[in-house]
């Protein structure tokens, strides 16, 4: 356990030290608050995809900040 959580550290000290003016995680597609069409999307697919525990992946490093990204 925690393997994950001590890559993400690994890559994210290198940005800091390469001075990287920003990191990602990438996309964390339809949690949060969507729209009710992605509600529908996000309900149909989540035998295939966990948002929530991506989310709560991510979260649970404390980010500084989060920011809404789209992709279309």
């Amino acid at each position: 356990n925690g393997t994950a959580e001590l890559l993400v550290d690994a890559a994210m000290r290198m940005a800091a030290i390469e001075r990287a003016p920003y990191a990602t995680l990438g996309l964390v597609p339809l949690s949060g608050p969507v729209s009710r069409w992605l509600r529908l999307a996000r309900r149909t697919t989540r035998g295939l995809y966990d948002f929530h525990g991506l989310r709560a992946f991510k979260a649970k490093l404390s980010p500084s900040r989060w920011e809404p990204m789209f992709l279309a």
